[in-house]
């Protein structure tokens, strides 16, 4: 039987305190018989928990929204506001080809953004290097400094130990696995740090700031610089016993026993239909195409180094070169019916770069989740991410404001 702690006075103000708090973040600035009446708390309780909550600094007294609060006789009523200036918070996307931090507010408000493009081949140190130096460099951007920072949210490719935020393996960027990688950010900045898997903290952002909003069954699908899955299930994110969850590296293992045959042909076809639009209309050597040819690289072994003679032979309708991009859109298509049918979601979220996926893949998998609803499996609603690559980040400040929102209160103590 779990122990059941006593209702101590410290506890209790505790408790009373946070109720405050989530009144103000929620419904902003307010009188305090609002404030009490929202809480449940009485009027003298109140004002004693607003005095705790103004000497540590969360709280402060608002001003009267007609101005000087002077209407009629008597003193204005007390006004009380959450100090959402009162730190900061860091989101920071390290991955593959980018890195992208933002800065928020104490209620997840972006008050500067950077973008960094990195070398694939780039060592651990220099990735963690410049990882602190643009971090340093947003902050200074709005004349802040470590000092200020509350919590710190971390994105990267991989699988991450919850506990630790180490990350225990990942062959996406190199001496990666095995990386501590939360004792390494908390070390340079000197607060507190959350780690998590890039696609679980996209689907995070989505869910917070994007197209995912308002929906409690998302799944998200990373077409960026890996392949990867977010998935939330009941408003909450599924990471798994080990952070594991939505980990895409089987996909090097899909291959075609025989493309005419059931589901293999059935998500050819679509693939197929793709690429023919594709080469019609002239775009088969787009950025977009490009963008997706290297990210789909371990589905069908293109490697970048051909990358052009590859594309241009998809231009001149080379059948070797079609069937390639053809093999790896049938490839993604036959994962998206795989998650689909497992997870069963009411919203399927396409991340990652934003003109691939709405230009390439959003086609040929809306075609093959609308193919499968005779088969009585209910289709999503399919979406392109409005956040972009810049869900991770987003996410990341998140996984930080929950940090905060934990140990807000510990001043009290």
């Amino acid at each position: 039987m779990a122990r059941v702690e006593p209702a101590t006075p410290p506890l209790l103000r505790r408790l009373n305190a946070g109720r405050v708090l989530d009144v103000l973040r929620t419904h902003g600035p307010q009188n305090v018989t609002d404030v009490a009446t929202r809480a449940g708390l009485s009027r003298a309780t109140l004002d004693a928990v607003a005095d705790d909550l103004i000497r540590v600094g969360l709280v402060a007294e608002a001003t009267s929204p007609t101005g000087d609060g002077a209407r009629g006789r008597g003193r204005p009523p007390r006004r009380l506001r959450f100090r959402a200036e009162g730190g900061r918070l860091l989101g920071i996307d390290i991955g593959v080809y980018r890195l992208e931090v933002v800065v928020t507010d104490l209620v997840g408000t972006p008050l500067a953004t950077r973008v960094r493009q990195l070398d694939p081949t780039m060592t651990r140190p220099r990735r963690l290097r410049a990882a602190r130096q643009l971090s340093t460099a947003v902050l200074e951007d709005i004349d802040a400094t470590a000092a200020d920072l509350r919590a710190i949210g971390v994105g990267t490719p991989g699988i991450v130990d919850g506990e630790t935020g180490s990350v225990t393996f990942c062959n996406a960027m190199p001496g990666w696995s095995g990386l501590a990688l939360a004792a390494e950010v908390r070390n340079a900045f000197g607060c507190t740090v959350a780690v998590e898997n890039d696609a679980n903290l996209a689907v995070v952002g989505e869910c917070w700031k994007g197209a995912a909003r308002g929906f409690d069954d998302v799944v998200l699908l990373m077409a960026g610089e890996r392949i990867g899955a977010g998935i939330v299930i009941g408003g909450s994110l599924v990471r798994g016993k080990r952070g594991g969850t939505g980990e895409m590296t089987f996909l090097g293992m899909l291959r075609d026993s025989n493309p005419t045959e059931g589901i293999q042909e059935f998500v050819h076809t679509a693939a197929r239909r793709q690429v023919d639009h594709l080469v019609a209309g002239g775009d088969a050597r787009s950025d977009a195409v490009r963008t997706l040819v290297r990210d789909l690289e371990p589905l069908h072994g293109v490697h970048v180094g051909n990358l052009d003679t590859m594309l241009a032979s998809v231009q001149r309708g080379k059948a070797t070169a079609l069937r390639q991009l053809e093999t790896a859109l049938a490839r993604l298509c036959a994962v998206s019916i795989a998650v689909t049918t497992l997870i069963s979601p009411e919203l399927f979220v396409l991340g990652g770069r934003a003109p691939a996926a709405e230009e390439l893949i959003l086609p040929p998998i809306v075609e093959v989740l609308h193919g499968i609803s005779g088969a009585g499996v209910e289709p999503p609603q399919v979406v392109v991410s409005s956040l972009g690559e810049s869900a991770v980040a987003l996410g990341a400040a998140h996984k930080a404001l929950d940090l905060v929102e934990a140990t807000l209160l510990d001043a009290l103590a």
